[in-house]
C-alpha cells in the first residue's frame, strides 16, 4: 500500500533527465534541451513500486518532450491494465500535476491538482509525501551511478540499453539496502577528494572542496566507495541468484524490469 488515498495504487510516476554532451546539430540541441535543468539530455520515465523499485520505465525521448507525452506515447496505462474477469482493471498510479490529464483515460490516476482549496492542498501534500519513494529512487540511482548525474560521454545510441542494464543493477541494490528517509540528500551531496594517505590495506582520502582534485584522488575515492558497499552488504553478495543478476524483458519503447533473488 503506497498511500491511503488509493490503497490499490501499486507504483508513483515521474520523469528525470539524464545529461549527455551537447549535440552538434542544432535539431538535436533543440530536442534535447531541458529547460528546467538547463542542460541537453535524455527523458527517462520510471514507475517505482512501494517497496523502491523500478518496476517499468521508458528512455526513448528526448528531455524536451513533456512528462505527460511521455506518458501517453509509451502506453504505462497498458502496462498497468490487467484481466478481472471480462473487465478491464486499470491499477492506480500515484503522479504530480505534469501528468494532469492523463485521468482521461487512465481513470484510476492519483494525481495532484492545481487548486488553492484547504481541502486539495491537503490531498496534494498527502500525495506528495507518498511519491517520494520515486525521487528516492531516483536519489539511489544516480549516485550509484555518476555518470547518470553528471553526464553520459559515450555515444547516445547505447544510452537507452545502458539505462536499463543500471536500473536492474539499481534494483539488486535496493534488494539488499532498502531506500529511506534521507536518500535524497545522497542526490546533492559532492565531495571533492584532494588528498590521498596510503596504507598497508587501505586508501583513505581528505576531503576539502577549496582544492582541485586529481583524477588518481579520484579513482582511491571510488575504490574506497566499492570497498564501503561491499563491507555493508556483504552477505546479500553470498545469495544464489535466479536467472542471472538482472531480469530484462523489452518489447517495444518500454521495459519492464523484474530481479529475482533467491533468499
Amino acid at each position: 500500500q503506497i498511500t491511503k488515498l488509493s490503497p490499490d495504487a501499486v507504483a508513483a510516476v515521474d520523469s528525470t533527465t539524464i545529461p549527455f554532451n551537447i549535440p552538434s546539430v542544432k535539431e538535436e540541441r533543440l530536442y534535447s534541451w531541458d529547460e528546467k535543468n538547463h542542460c541537453n539530455g535524455i527523458k527517462l520515465q520510471v514507475l517505482v513500486s512501494p517497496d523502491g523499485k523500478a518496476i517499468h520505465q521508458n528512455v526513448e525521448f528526448m528531455a524536451a518532450v513533456h512528462d505527460k507525452k511521455i506518458f501517453d506515447l509509451s502506453k504505462v496505462s497498458d502496462f498497468l491494465t490487467v484481466k478481472r474477469g471480462f473487465d478491464d482493471y486499470q491499477y492506480p498510479v500515484l503522479a504530480d500535476r505534469g501528468y494532469i490529464g492523463i485521468q482521461k483515460y487512465h481513470v484510476t490516476a492519483v494525481v495532484m491538482k492545481r487548486s488553492h482549496e484547504e481541502a486539495d492542498v491537503e490531498r496534494n501534500n498527502a500525495i506528495a509525501q507518498d511519491r517520494q519513494i520515486v525521487e528516492r529512487f531516483f536519489a539511489r540511482f544516480k549516485s550509484c551511478w555518476s555518470c547518470m548525474k553528471n553526464g553520459f560521454r559515450g555515444e547516445r545510441t547505447s544510452l537507452p540499453l545502458i539505462i536499463s542494464g543500471l536500473f536492474g543493477l539499481t534494483n539488486y541494490n535496493i534488494d539488499g539496502s532498502p531506500l529511506n528517509d534521507n536518500e535524497e540528500l545522497l542526490l546533492f551531496e559532492d565531495f571533492t577528494p584532494t588528498k590521498v594517505l596510503p596504507s598497508s590495506d587501505t586508501v583513505a582520502a581528505v576531503v576539502a572542496p577549496s582544492m582541485k582534485p586529481s583524477k588518481r584522488n579520484i579513482i582511491a575515492v571510488a575504490h574506497q566507495a566499492v570497498d564501503i558497499i561491499q563491507s555493508s552488504q556483504e552477505a546479500n553478495y553470498l545469495y544464489p541468484i535466479k536467472g542471472g543478476i538482472v531480469g530484462l524483458h523489452n518489447m517495444g519503447n518500454t521495459c519492464h524490469l523484474n530481479v529475482c533473488l533467491v533468499m
